[in-house]
């Protein structure tokens, strides 16, 4: 992650940028999106699901799942075949002066 975000070209560069993290792989701000991403997951799935479960049953709630998570695939596969590929990047080295 860290050549994404402070790479030369990335969207946070510059000599203090690059003398605080040029030399780190991740800082806590990357687990706490992870955890708040997972529970915010969570929570929706769970209203969602009981939602489904209270009007068309257990059987019903994970055929739409299915359904859903199926469709899901399907868009992104589109759009990822519809979009430009990817220019080549150089590969991020490691090297502090």
């Amino acid at each position: 992650m860290v050549e994404q975000y402070f790479a030369e070209n990335g969207s946070k560069h510059g000599p203090f940028i690059d003398s605080l993290f040029r030399g780190r792989v991740h800082h806590l701000a990357s687990v706490s999106k992870a955890v708040t991403s997972v529970l915010v997951g969570a929570a929706i799935g769970a209203f969602a699901g009981g939602l489904l479960i209270e009007s068309i049953g257990a059987k019903g709630m994970y055929f739409v799942f299915c359904v859903f998570v199926a469709l899901s695939l399907v868009v992104i596969s589109l759009i990822n075949r519809a979009l430009p590929p990817e220019p080549e990047r150089a590969p991020f080295t490691d090297s502090i002066a």
